[in-house]
């Protein structure tokens, strides 16, 4: 399994048998070992590892859970899925609901809120509002096969959001409704996509471990004015969704650049 040399764990908050626990999954992900492939045993993780017995099995277990190996009595461990399954989005899309378009796939929507709150100062600086002021505030999960897959915050300034109706919401997309219902006319968006550490609450939201990998999106969209009208922050669990996008090298003077095919 990898290098004879003992791999230290670090000394971090994140429990010893979740770092294992990650340290294995890369492992079984990089191609290094074959579907069917024998998998170490505990005695030789935990020498490699500097781990207890205890820790290696709680690190096997949750692999055993995602299917990525299988235990079998008297026979060992075996390698028994490369990768999970991930919903890939292609491409930016419609930006008011990334992970609907383009996969071929359903989801199922849970609305988790819908009401109105008065915005902390990093909400309100984005939305070029005072802090404490009111806004329309929804949050959503996003359903693949039975699993939450995304847990999607919306903050709309009050005087669009009081227009708005959980119907609306659960009919179409946010950004749809404002444009198509409300007559705003969207121009452009900020957009930050970046990896964070689950905390609790996302942790309960998405159904994984505190300290699980999340890939993070936070959107400002503005009206033709420059106005802000939506801020969002899309949180995604790591294990079950990706971004792929293609792209083409321009040519002439801006042959060095590349752009979104």
């Amino acid at each position: 399994m990898g290098s004879d040399k003992l791999l230290k764990l670090k000394e971090t908050q994140i429990p010893l048998y979740y770092q294992l626990e990650t340290s294995l999954r890369e492992l079984l992900l990089s191609g290094e070992l074959a579907e069917g492939d024998l998998f170490p045993t505990e005695q030789a993780i935990g020498k490699q590892y500097g781990v207890s017995r205890m820790t290696v099995r709680q690190a096997l277990s949750s692999l055993v859970n995602e299917g990525l190996i299988s235990r079998h009595p008297g026979r060992g461990t075996f390698v028994t899925k490369k990768e999970p399954e991930k919903a890939f989005h292609k491409s930016v899309g419609d930006l008011d609901d990334a992970i609907i378009k383009g996969f071929g796939y359903t989801y199922d929507t849970q609305l988790k809120q819908f009401g109105t709150v008065r915005l902390r100062k990093s909400v309100a600086e984005k939305l070029q509002v005072d802090m404490n002021a009111e806004a329309l505030k929804i949050e959503r999960i996003r359903m693949f096969e039975s699993e939450p897959i995304a847990f999607i915050s919306n903050f709309i300034p009050l005087d669009i959001g009081q227009k708005l109706t959980e119907e609306d919401i659960l009919e179409r997309p946010v950004l749809k409704t404002m444009e198509e219902r409300l007559g705003i006319n969207l121009d452009k968006a900020d957009q930050v996509i970046e990896a964070i550490l689950a905390d609790t609450l996302i942790a309960k939201q998405l159904n994984v471990r505190v300290g699980s990998p999340i890939l993070q999106i936070s959107r400002i969209t503005y009206e033709k004015s420059g106005r802000p009208v939506n801020y969002a922050l899309i949180l995604f669990r790591a294990d079950k969704y990706a971004f792929q996008v293609s792209l083409k090298r321009q040519g002439g003077e801006k042959r060095d650049d590349w752009i979104y095919a």
